[in-house]
């Protein structure tokens, strides 16, 4: 009798079945619903390499079992162990299950899932909202006002709660609570519900009271990114949710609702003292296998690759390697061998897409995405007592790469024991240098910036245009077709029209592209890609500390002298976006020229499309007057070197959004209310 039960339906039950079928153990998985049977199918272990050599698919059963039926079942199948991976807050099945195992006089084991939420989040560590989805990433403004998290003991408390304030809810905790939160009509209303796409949901939801609209089914995991846009979808103000930990999508639901700034609920989970974690679960299985004499059983027990490094004294080695611009050519012949060498892969989809089909490749490049499996993999892999695991990173593995990230996270994991390894970092061709050597440059003394995904960074900002003020080589490293766009604004606005961009587009891609482009070039650019460009300006302010001094101002006077030779500035605002700004602004600069006065336009904000429009009515360039950008020293010396040029009776400004409105929604910086003060 060993025969191995798993009451299952999570996502825990899945993958210790799929573990457990990879090693070819008989095993039997029951669930409560249909739906639970059919995620069977999707089991998260499973891999090619497994599927050939699976010697057992596990029986699965369905259907909600007593305590009487679970003790039947037992002898019926003639279970030896038992193994609860039911939910966390399942308490009466785990209840049941107990019960029934203890009178069968069969061990059961019970799976916990990892340990509450509280310290596993770190605000400062936050990369779930990139900037191409339109979403902030400076960290000294993450939480939104208004974001705060409360605890309650059960569902009953957190529905009263909620009962005494206003605002709309985002329900996350399943159907099976749909009955509390759904018990008072002014509670019911105001929900949108999250649910399973399965029919015993949609029956829970209909027995409840709810209408359609209210109603989001889906099956996850989900990311930050995506609660982020059913909370703003559903206009919640509230977020309900269990504490289900990593595995259960908690920590996207806490980074979703602090992106937002609402309150989090958080439904605290049944306490359990008794249990075991995944791992220990897994060693207890093979002592009992072990222990029934299941030499037939082709398994290894998942101690034995530390064994094994006892034995040889080798140590698995984790390579972290830079591709430059992809796994191919670009690869150092040292760093080739390490890939070479390598039984399991992580890395983008870009760069593993290109592996041979031996390799066992995992499409996660971030710490946290990569630790859980390579702890896993180091701790249950016997197929070499010294395997090889390797980490890609586009570029070079020391210029702006992710791989000091992970490299300092498995140096932490090493210190506190939990991972044995030997770490090495093979570096790689990094954009800068491939960029370099296409136009033939010497890169050796020049400044380098990323602006790849930091737009917001305040000392981003000021690095670049100290440096594209001196004249000094720069090479930058751009998020996109936005970024070039914005960098050609910067330079017309800060009278360097003749700086030379040498841009590269989608380097070592099958599409790549390398042009010399003008500031002016810069504003048509629209092909989406990764771009990167050496720029190359004249010394601007020479021997000055003055920075919006053209080299005309230096022959003519101090900038006061040519700030006082504008007449008049008008300014045209609005409440809003909208508004007709451009429309008014066009119209006064055409009605003011066919009077016969000397005119010149200027843009709030780095804004390229609304200056074409001055330009196409005046005959003369229109400026961008960035409070965001520059100072306020700087935009006085653009507004007096454009007045001087165009020697303007008036300057006529069109604003930006609404008068006040600045960055982020909540600020005026950046605003026409600040360019105008």
């Amino acid at each position: 009798m060993n025969r191995i039960l798993i009451f299952g339906g999570t996502t825990e039950g899945r993958k210790l079945s799929g573990f457990l079928s990879s090693k070819n153990v008989h095993h039997i998985v029951s669930v409560a619903t249909e739906y639970g049977s059919a995620l069977m199918d999707t089991v998260p272990e499973k891999t090619d390499a497994e599927e050939n050599e699976r010697g057992c698919e596990p029986e699965i059963l369905q259907g909600r079992l007593n305590a009487d039926e679970m003790l039947e079942l037992l002898r019926k199948k003639e279970i030896g162990l038992v193994v609860d991976a039911t939910h966390p807050y399942a308490v009466e099945a785990t209840e049941n299950i107990r019960h029934a195992a203890l009178k069968a006089g069969i061990p059961c084991l019970r799976l916990l899932r990892e340990a509450d939420f509280h310290g596993f989040y770190d605000p400062a560590e936050n990369d779930a909202f990139p900037e191409d989805f339109g979403f902030q990433t400076d960290n000294k403004q993450k939480e939104a006002p208004g974001f705060r998290v409360l605890c309650f003991e059960n569902a009953s408390e957190c529905a009263s709660y909620l009962d005494t304030v206003s605002g709309h809810i985002l329900l996350t905790t399943g159907s099976k609570e749909l009955p509390v939160f759904c018990s008072r009509e002014s509670l019911r209303r105001r929900l949108t519900v999250r649910v399973l796409p399965g029919r015993e949901s949609f029956e829970q939801c209909e027995r409840s009271g709810l209408q359609g609209k209210q109603i989001s089914a889906m099956q996850g995991p989900f990311s930050a990114l995506m609660n982020l846009a059913l909370i703003r979808q559903c206009g919640a103000s509230f977020l309900v949710t269990k504490d289900s930990g990593k595995t259960g999508g908690f920590p996207e639901k806490y980074q979703a609702a602090q992106k937002a700034g609402i309150v989090l609920c958080v439904i605290g989970r049944p306490k359990e003292t008794e249990g075991y974690s995944y791992k220990e679960i897994c060693r207890r299985i093979f002592d009992f296998l072990a222990a029934e004499g299941c030499q037939e059983v082709m398994v290894s027990r998942p101690d034995q690759a530390e064994k094994n490094r006892k034995e040889t004294g080798k140590l698995p080695e984790v390579s972290m390697i830079g591709c430059g611009m992809g796994v191919g050519s670009d690869l150092t012949v040292i760093a080739a061998k390490a890939l070479e060498r390598a039984d399991l892969v992580f890395g983008s989809p870009r760069l593993i897409n290109n592996l041979a089909n031996d390799k066992k490749a995992v499409p996660a490049y971030r710490p946290e995405e990569i630790l859980p499996v390579l702890k896993e993999y180091l701790d249950t892999d016997t197929k070499s007592p010294a395997s090889s695991v390797a980490v890609l990173f586009s570029g070079d593995t020391g210029f702006y790469s992710g791989a000091g990230r992970l490299y300092e996270a498995l140096k932490r994991e090493k210190e506190e024991g939990t991972i044995r390894a030997e770490l090495r970092l093979y570096p790689g061709i990094s954009s800068m240098q491939a960029l370099a050597s296409r136009y033939g440059l010497s890169w050796g003394k020049a400044a380098v910036l990323s602006l790849h995904g930091r737009k917001t960074d305040e000392s981003a900002k000021a690095d670049l245009l100290k440096t594209i003020r001196s004249g000094q080589l720069c090479f930058l490293l751009l998020s996109g077709a936005d970024d070039l766009r914005l960098i050609g604004s910067v330079l017309i606005s800060c009278g360097l029209s003749d700086a030379v961009l040498y841009t590269g587009y989608n380097m070592a891609g099958a599409d790549e592209e390398v042009r010399i482009l003008s500031p002016e070039d810069c504003l048509h650019v629209r092909k989406k890609g990764q771009y990167s460009i050496f720029i190359q300006t004249r010394p601007v302010n020479s021997g000055k500390e003055e920075i919006g001094e053209s080299v005309e101002e230096k022959n003519r006077g101090s900038e006061d002298k040519a700030e006082s030779n504008v007449k008049k500035r008008i300014l045209i605002a609005a409440p809003s976006s909208g508004s007709g700004k451009t429309m008014l602004v066009s119209a006064l600069l055409g009605c003011l020229k066919a009077r016969g006065y000397s005119v010149c336009s200027f843009k709030c904000g780095p804004d390229y499309i609304d200056p074409m429009f001055h330009r196409t009515i005046l005959g003369t360039p229109s400026r961008n007057l960035d409070s965001w950008l520059a100072d306020a020293q700087t935009l006085r010396g653009c507004l007096a070197r454009g007045a001087m040029q165009a020697d303007a009776q008036i300057c006529l400004i069109e604003g930006v959004m609404g008068y006040y409105d600045g960055l982020g929604g909540n600020s005026t910086q950046g605003s026409s209310y600040e360019v105008s003060t």
